[in-house]
């Protein structure tokens, strides 16, 4: 896929566009998970894959003991 650089215009607004590094961003927000935390996704086959694999890491922190019962993945197909 092709990555374009952000532009900002004169009134201060960016705009990026691709798809964010979305295993990164989870990762981040997993800092902040409660006792029970659900990652919806929904999306193309390589979105649902890239989100599918990191829930997979993060249950991890279930068998570990910190207080974490359950990271539960609901993924859906978009129709177009």
């Amino acid at each position: 896929s092709r990555l374009y650089h952000p532009t900002r215009s004169s009134d201060g607004w960016s705009t990026e566009y691709g798809r964010p590094d979305l295993p990164f961003m989870l990762r981040d927000m997993a800092e902040d998970f409660g006792r029970r935390t659900c990652v919806f996704v929904c999306g193309p086959p390589s979105m649902r894959i890239a989100v599918s694999r990191t829930v997979a890491d993060f249950q991890r922190l279930v068998v570990g003991d910190n207080g974490i019962d359950e990271i539960y993945l609901h993924s859906e197909n978009y129709a177009v």
